[in-house]
């Protein structure tokens, strides 16, 4: 179901779409599985097949392919099935796949196909976060921050914030600045914070350069 790791992948906009077309329609044809369907549904949308495009990517998703599923939940979330979406995701993700773990994540925070829920909005944005994505660790961070949805902890919160810092959320920056400025779950350090609202205001942000 997943892809050769001995080979680079193609991005989107490297896809030639006249060989990859043929090739992939071919593998299609002879039945070879959830995978070639997806990569099929790639090219056909490439190519401005809109229509096939997401017929194919509904198949490779009822197949098992975890990025299919994640994608054709986007696809089904936008024509308002939410609960299809949801349930989607959450096939994807225990598949492995960290979109759709992020994608959870988002959904229990904002009640959306499902109850809202702090706690496994955490989890999921944490799971996500862990694998790397610096938006999952952000918003984790905004959770235990604001304290709404579950307990407020902001030490855990600056730690969140500090790993989406480090992997370049401008966001995240801001917030930790904040935190280090007043001494917020965190001990206040007033070169540390100016440090950090200097590398968000070369990332251009605006309130940034105020602070600084």
């Amino acid at each position: 179901l997943q892809r050769n790791m001995a080979f680079p992948a193609v991005a989107t906009e490297d896809i030639k779409i006249g060989v990859a077309l043929s090739a992939c329609r071919e593998a299609y044809n002879q039945k070879s599985g959830a995978r070639t369907e997806f990569q099929l549904a790639r090219v056909l949308d490439k190519a401005g097949q809109k229509i096939q495009s997401q017929r194919i990517l509904g198949e490779a998703a009822e197949h098992g392919h975890a990025l299919a599923m994640t994608n054709y939940a986007v696809l089904v979330g936008e024509g308002g099935d939410i609960a299809t979406e949801f349930a989607l995701n959450q096939k994807a993700a225990a598949a492995g796949n960290i979109l759709a773990a992020y994608n959870l994540g988002v959904s229990y925070r904002d009640g959306m196909g499902t109850s809202v829920n702090g706690e496994l909005a955490i989890a999921w944005f944490e799971r996500a976060s862990l694998a790397g994505d610096d938006v999952a660790a952000f918003n984790l961070a905004v959770i235990l921050d604001e304290g709404k949805l579950v307990a407020e902890d902001n030490a855990k919160a600056a730690k969140f914030y500090r790993l989406a810092a480090d992997r370049g959320n401008v966001d995240a920056m801001v917030n930790l600045g904040l935190m280090l400025e007043n001494g917020e779950g965190i001990n206040k350090d007033i070169p540390a914070a100016r440090e950090i609202f200097r590398k968000a205001a070369n990332e251009g942000d605006a309130f940034a350069g105020q602070k600084l």
